[in-house]
């Protein structure tokens, strides 16, 4: 049994040819045709018949069932149910799949359609769960449950996060969500590098690993949404991952859908004249790296393809070669000799991970292929974008003397350049205008072109400068050109940050508010509409009301869109509000920031004037402490000439009572000189004995008053301790 899931779509014609029925059908609103097979050689299939899928060689195969099958996710077979192909949003969705044509934006696909639409921009996944919020709120206000949607958008970022960390994945990623009828629909435009169908049905293995997360990342993603597709648009480097909610289907059986996801085994077999694809299959043949089909390594990009710089290090290489002498070069050497680069030409100062990437490119020949080849890559990919205008004014800048350096066209004012077919010599007058005719027509010519890239340049600029002057030069269309290439560089790969929370939020009201701006003006074109059918005739004006509803009458219907005209309105309002007090919250953050600036200078300053007293105050307890040790030793000075008095004192004593002895008691015969002695002896111990107690009471005043010195430094140094705390949490808030 074939199913076709036409939906809203239709069949226009049918046709045999060589016994194969091919159906083509229509989509009312783009006007696009294309093919649906009937057999299994048809280019797409859909059918409930597993092994007639399986059999079959069609490019796209996709099982209709009842049951998700695990298995299938690896056997490049898409599923789904018949209730969503009977769903107006992801029939939308499967239709642009599989005929490879129409919009990224929902808005542009789902048209009218939508009820409701709002729009923000992921820029980093390592706060998902502030996205996750903010998913969540727009899912309730959209009249559905977040808990199912959320759980699918966090699993699905989680997995991005993976491909993040390993170059393939970029940011920003904008998420688009409409509300169609009574479905919902969650879309992430992811741009990416070197994607494959590999990376996603290894995330889909029921086989979980602590040492491999990435395995099993996307394990359970069908069961939280009712549809699940995921496209890859080769052209923009682009990969699409949808979830589709139907908020009236209670029971529901999960889809899958893959649109044109390569496999890394079918890509590499195709002869690209590719450095980097002939490297990684050399590499997979002598086993130096698993394949991601059977493993989940992801292919990590060189260091030429993560540079910002590549096309400034092919510059200064070239220049380095035909400026001097390399025979000497060392690693060491690099840095004067970039600074002679930048003397001369400017540009960007280079990381010393990319001088060293320099002197490989100029000493290692393999190491220059590489380059190049990245730089031919960048040629025919990058797109220049606004760099188009700076191309033309390289141009208008130039002077002659350097147009002749560049070309090696010498003597310049003996060459002849040819000018709408007569002869003329070229001198500087003459050059001035011719410059600004070719710069105006390398911008006409251009501007006409999508997507830009330097090998339009250097091919458009070659033809010019054959047309216009003559001659041409292979150096002056490669230097111009490369000059493009790395502005072009460098504003791809710049990325800014600031508040996550704020940006998206701002970025969710511009855009809520830029929708809501096209509602009302197709509203208005509506109401005009409408009033010139009024004029026309009776069958003209039931046209067009059946257009827009053919369940209302033209009074009510007018009556409804004006209502609608002054909500829309008064929405507009309210989100210019918002994003005012946003604005007025950042200033107010601003203010804040500003005030804790000055605090920390404030605390600064106090902690200056606490080292400057802590230095007083150690220079008075210094001070006390050597007149305190003056004083012991004076203090001990008198202990021991106190203690020899008492000894002499003692002898004296005892020399006295053997006198006495010997004097038959008689008390007149003792020699006056030694009572005279002893009374002189005891007047100075007295003496002494008082000086020592004011020696004594000194040296305890002194204890004292080194003691309290002590605890006022000691107090200090704890207070110093506080201000450097606080000094340092200040920096940390103001670097937060």
């Amino acid at each position: 049994m074939i199913i076709y899931p036409w939906g809203d779509y239709k069949v226009v014609k049918v046709s045999i040819f060589w016994n194969i029925q091919t159906l083509k059908v229509t989509q009312p609103n783009w006007g696009e045709e294309f093919e649906f097979g009937t057999s299994p050689e048809a280019a797409i299939m859909f059918s409930d018949n597993l092994e007639e899928l399986k059999a079959s060689s069609c490019e796209k195969k996709i099982y209709v069932c009842e049951d998700f099958q695990q298995d299938l996710v690896d056997e490049e077979i898409s599923q789904v149910s018949p209730e969503l192909i009977k769903d107006i949003g992801f029939s939308t969705l499967l239709m642009r799949g599989l005929s490879e044509t129409g919009s990224i934006h929902l808005e542009e696909i789902l048209g009218e359609k939508i009820t409701k639409i709002t729009n923000f921009k992921m820029i980093d996944t390592k706060v998902r769960g502030q996205y996750t919020d903010l998913l969540s709120d727009i899912v309730e206000r959209g009249g559905h449950s977040s808990l199912r949607i959320g759980q699918w958008f966090n699993q699905v970022t989680l997995y991005l996060s993976y491909l993040e960390e390993k170059g393939i994945a970029l940011f920003p990623i904008d998420v688009d969500c409409v509300v169609v009828s009574n479905s919902m629909i969650v879309q992430l435009s992811v741009p990416v590098e070197n994607f494959y169908k590999d990376y996603v049905t290894k995330a889909f293995s029921p086989d979980a690993s602590f040492e491999s997360p990435f395995i099993n990342s996307l394990y359970h993603l069908e069961v939280q949404a009712q549809g699940n597709d995921i496209t890859y648009l080769e052209s923009n480097k682009v990969v699409l991952i949808s979830g589709h909610w139907n908020r009236s289907v209670k029971n529901f059986t999960p889809g899958l859908i893959f649109h044109s996801v390569p496999r890394f085994e079918a890509e590499s077999k195709k002869e690209y004249n590719s450095y980097r694809l002939e490297q990684i299959k050399e590499a997979a043949l002598k086993g130096q790296i698993s394949l991601p089909g059977s493993s989940v390594e992801m292919h990590e990009l060189s260091a030429f393809e993560k540079s910002a710089n590549t096309v400034q290090i092919k510059q200064m290489v070239k220049f380095f070669k035909e400026n001097g002498d390399l025979s000497n070069i060392t690693i060491e050497g690099m840095g004067a000799l970039a600074e002679s680069y930048y003397k001369v030409k400017g540009g960007s100062r280079l990381s010393p991970q990319e001088l060293k990437m320099t002197f490989q490119a100029l000493t290692d020949p393999d190491t220059l292929d590489e380059l190049n080849t990245v730089i031919n890559s960048l040629d025919s990919t990058l797109p220049l974008g606004e760099e188009i205008t700076r191309v033309g004014g390289l141009i208008e800048e130039m002077d002659l003397d350097e147009l002749i350096r560049i070309t090696g066209q010498a003597q310049a004012p003996e060459e002849k350049t040819r000018i709408s077919g007569v002869t003329q010599k070229l001198t500087t007058e003459t050059w001035k205008v011719k410059r600004l005719e070719v710069a105006e027509k390398l911008e006409k010519e251009l501007s006409k072109k999508k997507n830009v890239t330097a090998a339009d340049v250097r091919e458009t600029l070659n033809s010019i400068f054959e047309e216009s002057m003559g001659f041409s030069s292979a150096n002056l269309v490669d230097s111009i050109a490369e000059e493009g290439l790395a502005g072009a560089q460098k504003n791809w790969s710049r990325v800014s940050g600031s508040d996550i929370t704020s940006q998206q939020k701002i970025s969710q009201l511009d855009s809520a508010l830029k929708s809501r701006n096209i509602m009302i003006a197709k509203m208005k074109n509506l109401l005009e509409e409408m009033k010139s059918a009024k004029q026309a005739s009776a069958p003209a004006a039931t046209s067009i009301i059946t257009e827009v509803d053919a369940n209302r009458t033209d009074a009510v219907h007018l009556d409804q869109l004006r209502q609608s005209n002054g909500e829309l309105l008064a929405a507009k309002a309210r989100y210019e509000d918002e994003i005012r007090m946003l604005k007025q919250e950042i200033n107010t953050q601003a203010a804040v920031i500003s005030q804790n600036q000055n605090n920390e200078a404030k605390v600064e300053k106090s902690a200056g004037n606490f080292e400057l007293t802590i230095q007083s105050k150690n220079q008075q307890l210094e001070k006390v402490t050597s007149e305190l040790r003056l004083l012991e030793d004076t203090a001990k000075a008198l202990n021991i000439k106190v203690k020899s008095l008492e000894q002499k004192n003692k002898i004296l004593q005892s020399q006295l009572e053997g006198a006495s002895n010997e004097a038959e008691s008689d008390a007149t015969k003792v020699d006056t000189r030694f009572v005279q002695k002893i009374k002189q002896l005891e007047t100075l111990n007295g003496n002494l004995q008082e000086e020592n107690k004011k020696y004594q009471v000194e040296l305890q005043a002194k204890k004292a008053e080194a003691h309290k010195h002590a605890l006022e430094n000691k107090t200090m140094k704890t207070k110093m301790h506080q201000l450097e705390r606080q000094v340092a949490n200040l920096s940390k808030k103001r670097a937060a």
